[in-house]
């Protein structure tokens, strides 16, 4: 493995465990048993170490949704997604727990996940009225209802990495808790996909806009 990505590795480890405010590159330097030039010669600074292992989880997501993406049943695909990316979120635990430290203290790293969510979003939206052209969401439902069911799902996935401890993550109620929200906006033809997928009994009052 080269010497970069065993700077990324360790970092990535420490910022998990101790929370990005608690590790400085001095900590990662003594661990590995390294110098901090040889450090700073890959990553002059902490924010630069963030913003690369950011850019990495974004990469594996991409691959593993190119690996998964669907042949036939889009609605199949939309529903195993938290499935597909739980493994990759926990591994990068730190850029959720740590969000609200990272959007205060470094502008680089927030810039380029700004970018990247905004190209992320627009093909979200477009997988979202892709699955409403083929009868798996209501006909009736606006752009608007769209970005509203998009919003709400970045929330929950968000609240939930956010708010947990390590030992309750589980992959199965992580996929049922995010695909729950979707329920009340499928038609007819989504409705049996879900069931014939999902193990759960959900909620069929469509949620209040508040």
């Amino acid at each position: 493995m080269k010497t970069k990505d065993i700077i990324k590795q360790q970092g990535r480890l420490l910022f998990n465990e101790f929370g990005v405010q608690n590790v400085t590159l001095r900590d990662i330097a003594k661990l590995l048993g390294k110098s901090y030039g040889n450090i700073t010669y890959h990553f002059s600074s902490k924010e630069l170490l963030i913003t690369d292992l950011f850019k990495d989880m974004n990469s594996e997501l991409s691959q593993i949704t190119r690996l998964h993406h669907p042949a036939n049943c889009l609605l199949s695909f939309f529903l195993k997604a938290p499935e597909y990316s739980f493994d990759i979120t926990l591994k990068y635990l730190f850029l959720y727990k740590d969000y609200v430290e990272l959007k205060r203290n470094y502008p680089v790293f927030i810039e380029e996940v700004d970018n990247l969510n905004s190209k992320r979003k627009s093909n979200w939206l477009k997988l979202l009225t892709e699955l409403q052209k083929q009868e798996y969401l209501l006909s009736n439902l606006s752009i608007e209802d769209l970005e509203y069911i998009m919003e709400l799902s970045i929330s929950i996935r968000m609240f939930y990495f956010q708010n947990n401890k390590l030992e309750k993550f589980n992959k199965d109620a992580f996929t049922v808790k995010v695909n729950k929200l979707l329920y009340p906006y499928l038609g007819q033809l989504g409705k049996n996909v879900f069931d014939s997928k999902m193990p759960i009994t959900p909620h069929t009052d469509k949620p209040n806009k508040t």
